[in-house]
């Protein structure tokens, strides 16, 4: 436990010479999301299930919030770390495992994650003016922050195996479109073929979002899209740790 808070301490060091700009991201990136997507697809859509569209996408601004700073986050300081090869030889020569650094990593993603979301919440919540309860808002942030673990956890995979510039750039293009456009999180998934809408509606994530959405339209808490994604989470971590361990080996 002492390793990891090492990496994390190590990685907040770095984070202070970049404090403001950082803080900034953290700011803009939810009002940005508002203006890009609610604004211009209110004038498309006005209401999803009786429920004025600006509220209906605030959960996706949320949760969109939250995965991609914590996505980013860990991707890029794994990319870096593989980048970086006299980093990585330091520490592979460290008395630590990769299951310690990599947890460090991924709990430090997260954290970050889990700071941009609260912003999000704060501040989507005052420009929409919803006011909820203590335990509603409770509720929100335990069915959100799967998503935010996801994020940290998918990025440290994918920072950890690509290695072209081209490559990266090219693969978190599709994942931030992909999930930006088919996660329902500003396009009602009725909008898509039946077909589509079957398949996306059983990928955990999806489930997630449509819980919290369902939270804001009916008050009823659905958490199986949620554990689900805790569960995947786990499932790929445990991948990329095994991964790496025989990479390390050869």
């Amino acid at each position: 436990m002492s390793a990891v808070i090492v990496i994390i301490k190590r990685q907040w060091y770095g984070l202070r010479r970049h404090l403001l700009s950082w803080f900034i991201f953290l700011v803009l990136l939810p009002i940005i999301l508002y203006m890009v997507f609610g604004l211009s697809l209110y004038k498309v859509i006005a209401n999803v299930n009786q429920l004025n569209y600006l509220h209906w996408a605030a959960p996706g601004i949320w949760v969109s919030s939250g995965f991609l700073m914590s996505y980013l986050t860990a991707f890029i300081a794994m990319h870096h770390l593989r980048q970086t090869s006299g980093l990585l030889t330091i520490y592979l020569k460290a008395p630590v495992s990769c299951w310690t650094w990599l947890t460090g990593q991924t709990v430090w993603s997260i954290l970050i994650g889990s700071v941009q979301l609260i912003v999000s919440l704060l501040l989507i919540g005052i420009i929409n003016g919803e006011l909820y309860s203590v335990i509603k808002w409770a509720t929100l942030l335990v069915l959100i922050f799967p998503s935010v673990v996801f994020g940290a956890v998918l990025g440290t995979f994918v920072g950890s195996w690509v290695r072209r510039l081209f490559s990266a750039m090219l693969v978190n293009m599709v994942i931030i479109i992909a999930f930006l456009s088919c996660s329902g999180s500003f396009i009602p998934l009725t909008y898509f073929p039946h077909s589509l809408q079957s398949m996306f509606m059983i990928v955990p994530i999806v489930m997630e979002i449509s819980a919290v959405q369902h939270l804001i339209l009916y008050s009823e808490v659905m958490f199986s899209g949620a554990v689900l994604t805790l569960v995947l989470s786990a499932c790929l971590f445990i991948l990329n740790g095994a991964m790496i361990q025989h990479w390390i080996r050869k």
